[in-house]
């Protein structure tokens, strides 16, 4: 008689069985705010043990919901730890001002292509892509640097240059991570198997890319400006923030052939000779070059250069030096060698007035024997300057003098 009571007032106040519980702690609860907060994983706990009721056949079962199934374990491997890692220390800080700005999406998406892709090396090896032709002596160094790697590391730089590009870098922080994240994902093999963009240099699909994940944001400021700096990253530009990010590209670039090859990087006051420099341009002042006029030339005192020659001069002394400096083995990097050529010129006194502080080159008119006067961007040092100054005169009483006048402008 006691069992049957007891049966009746189970059925009268039955309740659902109590669900299959989930522990997660705060921190386990992160990823499901931020994908790339932490790794974690659901704790397995034991069902409590309840008694099962059949409810009479004359009382219908309330609907259950069905239960929600727990979060899938995140990836895991090196590449993941690696993205996790970047994550917290760079993207976290930033939180906030990418969800303002509603960007915050838009960067997880680039974050999974870097993680799932981003194994892939970091330099284009592709015949028509325009790195392929500018990294022949590092590129085998090169190779052996992951997309993902080359990518945080462009991006940490970037950061740090921020502060001396702006008086107000905060606000640029987003654009920074987007551009710096972003501008290389047209080297991923998988975005090139087919479309229109399967044959682009890889600027111009990285831009694409950008532009689908962002598509909402294509016509705002902000993004044009990450637009143009991915596009620019391999060419001359006077946009601020373009050329940060070709420094922080160039500075990335550095920073990989040192650690490739298991060396401290020499400064360039370190293995820059100006005087075995200007022995080396000395060599060919006055000189006619097959296929070209002059390299450089001597009147009045003054021995005017081809910035390209001396480009390339410096290049051969860093070769005999053994030394791999990044803004003389890329082209896309010329300006920033020149600069550093000048500049370690005019420290040693080397430079005539005539190149204002500041420039690296100013325009001439030459007048030539036998032809019209021609515009020239030259390098104007005072012939003195050179160990073998003596020798000019007489290279020059070899041929018929061919510059006749040169004028500032």
């Amino acid at each position: 008689m006691f069992d049957a009571i007891k049966t009746v007032v189970a059925i009268l106040f039955e309740k659902e069985p109590p669900r299959e519980k989930i522990v997660l702690s705060l921190d386990d609860l992160c990823p499901l705010w931020i994908k790339y907060n932490t790794s974690f994983k659901t704790a397995e706990v034991k069902p409590q043990k309840t008694e099962t009721v059949t409810p009479e056949p004359s009382v219908p079962a309330a609907a259950s919901q069905p239960e929600a199934a727990p979060p899938s374990p995140p990836p895991t491997g090196r590449a993941h730890v690696l993205v996790q890692a970047f994550y917290s220390e760079v993207i976290e800080p930033c939180r906030e001002a990418l969800i303002k700005n509603n960007m915050l999406e838009g960067l997880n998406r680039i974050m999974d292509l870097l993680e799932q892709h981003g194994d892939c090396s970091s330099v284009a090896v592709l015949p028509w892509d325009s790195e392929t032709s500018e990294l022949k002596r590092v590129g085998d160094i090169l190779s052996r640097v992951t997309l993902r790697e080359h990518s945080f590391h462009v991006t940490r730089i970037a950061l740090g240059l921020l502060k001396d590009a702006y008086k107000d870098p905060v606000g640029y922080i987003p654009l920074v991570l987007i551009a710096g994240l972003g501008h290389d994902l047209g080297k991923i093999p998988a975005l090139r198997k087919e479309g229109p963009y399967a044959k682009a240099d890889h600027p111009r699909l990285s831009v694409a890319v950008l532009e689908d994940i962002f598509a909402r944001d294509a016509q705002s400021h902000w993004f044009s400006m990450v637009r143009k700096a991915v596009a620019e990253h391999h060419e001359s530009t006077t946009d601020l923030f373009s050329a940060l990010l070709k420094e922080a590209d160039g500075r990335a670039r550095q920073l990989e052939i040192d650690e490739e090859g298991h060396r401290a990087s020499l400064s360039w006051e370190t293995w820059f000779d100006v005087t075995t420099f200007l022995a080396m341009v000395g060599a060919k002042v006055d000189v006619i070059q097959t296929g070209h006029l002059l390299c450089a030339f001597s009147i009045d005192g003054t021995v005017y250069c081809n910035p390209a020659f001396l480009y390339e001069t410096a290049g051969t002394l860093a070769l005999k030096k053994n030394v791999l400096d990044i803004t003389l083995l890329r082209d896309t990097d010329k300006d920033r060698g020149l600069q550093k050529i000048v500049r370690s010129l005019r420290n040693a006194n080397a430079l005539t007035p005539e190149l204002g502080e500041g420039y690296t080159t100013r325009r001439f008119m030459v007048e030539i024997e036998q032809a019209r006067p021609t515009k020239m961007l030259l390098v104007p040092l005072r012939a003195e300057a050179f160990p073998n100054h003596d020798q000019f005169e007489e290279t020059k009483k070899t041929y018929p003098p061919i510059v006749r006048s040169v004028r500032a402008q």
